[in-house]
């Protein structure tokens, strides 16, 4: 039988979707399941950092959200779902 993955490997596929800049482009927002269901998290984008900022997590509902953006008018960020 040929060697191949495990059927366990494709069980824990995660993904981002969704990003959104926050106005002046000061961050990122996007969501990822990376904790079992849809959540916002956020980056700062700094393009003379040495090392890439690591993401923080904004919301902690435990339900899926399904879309998060920035208002184009305020730094706020708006949730659906």
């Amino acid at each position: 039988m040929p060697e191949g993955y495990s059927f366990e490997r494709y069980l824990n596929v995660r993904s981002a979707y969704g990003a959104s800049f926050a106005p002046g482009g000061t961050s990122l927002s996007f969501l990822t399941d990376i904790t079992g269901v849809a959540e916002v998290w956020s980056v700062p984008v700094n393009v003379d950092a040495q090392l890439p900022a690591w993401p923080n997590q904004l919301t902690f509902r435990g339900e899926r959200i399904a879309e998060a953006s920035f208002s184009p008018v305020v730094d706020s960020l708006l949730l659906s779902g």
